[in-house]
């Protein structure tokens, strides 16, 4: 049997609308009020992600670290700050706090920065923690028929709706590419709340919130 592409995204469409139901069970996401509170909420977070990294770095002074770790820890640090600058400007933008004569200039910096995001879906360490996080979860083992094809499709959609951005430069189209990675993530981790990187949460609702104000 052949395989069909469409019914397979009709698949990844219910699987999405699952995880997001699966998700309001736990928490409130649905009901988030981006205000100065949830600005104070994510500095918090990026604080302690940034302290971590540098103690873990500190640990390993003492210690002759290899060039392979040595990468590893500055390619995550790399991460966390893509994921930080992007979460910053969605988050001054929804706050209202991005003067008009910016707005333009801020459209291209995220635009580079979702690039940088989305194409961590190229390199094999991301790909490889997926296939593991797929292979030990029965929750997905019995909704994806097939992986490859899966992670294919996910990463042709997003990627899709980046290069809409770039050539009609619409703000819409960059927010729907950082939504759908995010609800990417969230699949992968089974819609468990205490699974999800707080990053990926934060730019889900950042960018369905100023979706839903551009629709508007």
């Amino acid at each position: 049997m052949g395989w069909d592409k469409n019914n397979f995204m009709k698949e990844i469409y219910m699987l999405r609308k699952i995880v997001l139901e699966k998700l309001s069970t736990q928490t409130d996401i649905d009901f988030v009020k981006i205000d100065d509170n949830f600005k104070k909420e994510i500095e918090n977070y990026f604080a302690l992600a940034e302290e971590r990294e540098e103690n873990i770095l500190a640990l390993r002074r003492d210690q002759e670290m290899d060039p392979e770790a040595s990468f590893k820890y500055f390619r995550a640090m790399e991460r966390i700050e893509v994921r930080k600058k992007i979460i910053q400007i969605l988050l001054a933008i929804a706050l209202d706090k991005v003067p008009d004569k910016k707005s333009r200039f801020l459209f291209f910096q995220l635009l580079e920065l979702s690039k940088d995001l989305i194409a961590f879906f190229e390199e094999e360490d991301v790909y490889r923690e997926s296939v593991r996080e797929f292979k030990k979860s029965d929750f997905l083992l019995n909704r994806i028929r097939d992986f490859d094809k899966f992670y294919a499709l996910n990463k042709k959609e997003i990627k899709s709706f980046l290069l809409k951005a770039k050539e009609k430069e619409n703000f819409i189209f960059l927010l729907e590419a950082l939504f759908l990675t995010s609800l990417f993530w969230f699949i992968i981790r089974e819609g468990n709340i205490r699974k999800i990187r707080k990053s990926d949460l934060y730019i889900y609702l950042l960018s369905k919130e100023l979706k839903e104000r551009y629709k508007k």
